[in-house]
């Protein structure tokens, strides 16, 4: 009875410390930051009640895409969005309504429940591969190890963004599946309990779920089947071709679910980017994978064991060789190329290496090219990993030095993750923190523009907002001095320039930022049109957010060709519903009126809770006197908006 106590604290104790950890975070606020999208309705809208709910989803439907765009980033734009992500993302909504201690709770409680299935999964592929390591070895190596991986600093950022719940519930879904294929394995006849029927079609529906929830779960049964191969192959001494098949044939019902997910991925092309110039340009797809791919993988790495600059623009931390055979772009191939061949027979390494796959760029460009919370799974994957290396290694090294070295890495990373969650606090300490640990000039003026501009809002005191003046007067000062030191304009890789991490393309981008401020501040629209035309001229940009504003300002100086050709232009590589509505405006300013409509139409099509697009639609037909559909537009407006138009 005693013992079967004391196994359970190998994982129970670790879930303890972890809603002691993160207690402190329920009371926090939202972020001016994505978490607009849930308070902010800015994609979806939060229904008020059961019958709202189902008037939205009766009205719009479910085939709704979003773009996942940052300007800042790179210079990709990816559009996604599945039936299945916009029903979910309504029924959350409708449950937790814009409370937002209800979101924190509710992410809480799933990092927690995953904490626990952690714990159980470590505790028995530990006690599966060496039966000799005394239990109370095992259960303190398994509650630090679980721990380890819940209190990492790259996780705070997982748990406390609120619009990351579903990638959590696809992570839980991947440690459910984890957790069944390992108490599969019988190591007493040295093979796997028998799938039944019934676990085949339960195993391959519910991975339907997290898969076209988001793409985050592609590789997993590439991991599954990988554990599965180790355990056969190594532990049960298998022979090849046998372990193989039996391998294969345990997680078929993943790869049936996954091949069904990318007839549906390829076939879609509005769900993002895929099937462009891209992608099938092999240079640049050679130098995206070998070359651009390793410089992603290495950071990541720093990230997981020495996790010191924590930021919600990881994006802008990437180092890249300055040229294809640069040493540190050197440096980075080799590492990522002896992981690869370590993965090929570690099961230390495979599984976090297969994991971490999606979010290297390999499948294909991504807009953002880091970020914290990918690094969710990898990260419980490599604790896999290192639990694994544990179970064989106890009996050369001794088991105090183990625990001791646990126990110095959980305090290490406890307390840097502790510090992070205080970035979290507000919206303030989030882009003061983001701005202090960001290696980009270019992002560093964007969080002071955005500190600024939530400490000159009119509820702060006097003193307070000038304080607001100068955050902002800073940025100008930052965005100036970088203008001036990419006058200098060196020679990139291709793949750079494709994601306009290029001195040209950043011009263009800070001549952006820095004419956004002198419309916004000055009401300089001249002045504004004439810097961003001059570095557009140089290079073209085709993000939607900077060609949406241009052709604000070319629409305002009556340069209606222009903006014309400069929205038909950024269309053709990136279907966005701002571009759409913008072209449809200058069509109705020339009474162009058929072709406006064609636009506005295909911006419903593809973004049908779009406000910006409901809106011009009813003032289209209020203009056509189409009373019919003025009257349809206007519901669809006031029901998206709750009556707030």
């Amino acid at each position: 009875m005693i013992k079967k106590h004391l196994e359970k604290l190998a994982y129970i104790l670790p879930t303890l410390i972890t809603l002691i950890f993160y207690l402190h975070t329920l009371g926090y606020s939202w972020k001016h930051f994505d978490e607009q999208i849930i308070y902010g309705e800015s994609v979806l809208p939060v229904p008020t009640s059961f019958l709202e709910y189902i008037e939205i989803i009766k009205n719009f439907g479910l085939i709704n895409h979003f773009e996942a765009s940052n300007a800042f980033y790179s210079s990709i734009s990816n559009v996604r969005g599945t039936p299945l992500d916009t029903l979910f993302c309504l029924t959350v909504f409708l449950c937790l309504g814009k409370h937002v201690f209800l979101y924190r709770s509710f992410s809480l409680i799933i990092h927690i429940i995953n904490t626990f299935i952690l714990g159980v999964i470590l505790n028995k592929i530990i006690s599966l591969k060496n039966k000799d390591i005394p239990p109370l070895t095992r259960i303190s190596s398994v509650a630090l190890l679980t721990s380890i991986w819940s209190l990492h600093p790259v996780n705070v950022e997982s748990v406390l963004f609120a619009t990351n719940i579903g990638a959590l519930i696809t992570y839980l879904f991947c440690l459910i599946f984890l957790l069944i294929y390992i108490n599969r394995i019988d190591v007493k006849n040295n093979t796997f309990k028998p799938l039944k029927v019934r676990d085949f079609v339960i195993i391959f529906i519910l991975y339907l779920f997290p898969l076209f929830l988001n793409e985050y779960s592609v590789t997993f049964p590439f991991i599954i089947f990988f554990i599965l191969f180790s355990f056969s192959a190594f532990h049960f001494k298998k022979n090849l071709k046998n372990s193989i098949k039996e391998s294969l044939i345990d997680s078929s019902p993943l790869f049936i679910g996954l091949a069904i997910f990318f007839i549906h991925f390829f076939t879609d092309v509005t769900r993002i980017n895929l099937i462009n110039s891209t992608s099938i340009n092999i240079q640049l797809s050679l130098e995206r994978i070998l070359w651009f791919t390793p410089h992603i993988f290495s950071h990541f790495l720093k990230l997981l064991f020495y996790p010191e600059s924590l930021s919600i623009d990881q994006s802008g931390n990437v180092i890249f060789g300055n040229f294809l055979n640069d040493p540190y772009s050197i440096f980075c191939i080799l590492l990522f190329l002896a992981f690869a061949l370590l993965s090929l027979r570690s099961i230390t390494i495979a599984p976090f290496f297969i994991s971490i796959i999606p979010f290297l760029h390999v499948l294909s460009p991504a807009y953002c090219l880091a970020s914290e919370r990918y690094l969710y799974l990898p990260s419980l994957l490599l604790i896999f990993g290192i639990a694994n290396t544990i179970s064989f290694s106890h009996n050369k090294i001794k088991n105090g030095f183990i625990l001791i070295f646990l126990l110095i890495i959980l305090a290490l990373l406890g307390n840097r993750a502790y510090i992070r969650t205080l970035d979290w606090r507000d919206s303030v300490t989030l882009f003061t923190s983001a701005y202090k640990e960001n290696n980009n000039p270019l992002l560093k003026a964007l969080r002071l523009q955005f500190t600024g501009s939530i400490l000159t809002a009119s509820q702060y005191s006097y003193d307070v907002q000038i304080q607001g003046l100068d955050y902002i007067e800073h940025s100008k000062l930052v965005l100036s001095d970088y203008y001036l030191s990419l006058k200098d304009d060196k020679k990139a890789p291709e793949i750079i320039k494709l994601y306009g991490l290029d001195n040209k393309t950043q011009m263009v981008k800070t001549a952006y930022l820095i004419a956004f401020e002198k419309f916004g501040m000055e009401r300089d629209i001249q002045g504004a049109y004439e810097i961003l035309k001059t570095n557009l001229d140089k290079t073209f940009v085709y993000d939607p957010s900077v060609i949406s504003f241009y052709s604000f300002l070319l629409k305002d100086l009556k340069k209606y060709d222009e903006a014309e050709k400069v929205l038909k232009l950024s269309l053709e590589k990136n279907l966005s519903p701002a571009s759409l509505v913008q072209l449809s405006e200058v069509y109705i300013l020339r009474k162009e009126y058929k072709t406006a409509e064609e636009c506005l139409l295909k911006s419903f099509k593809h973004f049908p809770y779009d406000i910006k697009t409901l809106y011009t639609l009813k003032e289209f037909y209020n203009l056509k006197k189409d009373k019919e559909k003025y009257d349809l537009y206007s519901r669809l407006l006031s029901l998206r908006t709750h009556g707030q138009q």
